[in-house]
Order: structure tokens, then C-alpha cells, then sequence
């Protein structure tokens, strides 16, 4: 299993994109600042996936806020071994100011992880 970072990004229009390719999130956390998941999907090594994490720009005015995110995947791999890698989001960029406690609503996830900060 391979760490790889990356930042959250910010686009409601990229939110609301269709299509990844199939994987299924097995374990998503929040430790410090990071977001942290594990997926798995079929694949020949998983080096060539492309994984991100979106999030949808829309802030729920509740106690605490919330906002709604999803992972991206894109897999070009055609092979039939299954792999799991993790992943981990700088969630900095999805702080709002006022605040210091969010509800992150993670597509594909069953229950809400909390980010405090």
C-alpha cells in the first residue's frame, strides 16, 4: 500500500461531474488537518490511478456546518487483481472562517466525519 497526498479541492462543477471508475472506500478518517481513506479497485499495479477529492463548495448553515465532498478515481487499468492503497487530503482549504468544527458529508460514506481545526 502506497501513501499518496494531495490537497481538496474546491468545484462545485467538478463535484457535480459524472463518472469514476468503480472502487469502494474502505476506511476514511480525519486526523489533524488530513483527510485519510483507504480504497481498493481492480487494476494492474494501481500506480496509474488518478485520485482526488472534491468538494462541492456548498457550506449547510447547521451546528456544526457541513460540507459535502466525494473522492475521484480515475482508473485506466484493465486487469483483474484487486488492490488497496491509501490516501491522504489537506483539508485546510475547506476551513470557513467563524468556524471551527465541520460535519464533511464524504460521498460513499456512511457516516459524517468531523473535522476540527
Amino acid at each position: 500500500m502506497n501513501d499518496q497526498e494531495g490537497v481538496a479541492v474546491l468545484s462545485y462543477t467538478r463535484f457535480l461531474e459524472l463518472g469514476s471508475s468503480h472502487f469502494v472506500i474502505n476506511k476514511a478518517s480525519v486526523s489533524g488537518d488530513n483527510l485519510e481513506i483507504e480504497i481498493s479497485a481492480s487494476g494492474c499495479s494501481g500506480m496509474t490511478w488518478k485520485v482526488g477529492l472534491v468538494d462541492s463548495e456548498i457550506i449547510a448553515k447547521s451546528l456544526p456546518i457541513q460540507r459535502f465532498m466525494r473522492v475521484t478515481f480515475e482508473n485506466q487499468e484493465l486487469c483483474l487483481a484487486y488492490f488497496t492503497k491509501k490516501y491522504t487530503f489537506d483539508l485546510k482549504p475547506v476551513r470557513v472562517q467563524g468556524y471551527n468544527k465541520i460535519h464533511i458529508n464524504l460521498s460513499s460514506w456512511a457516516s459524517p466525519l468531523i473535522y476540527e481545526y
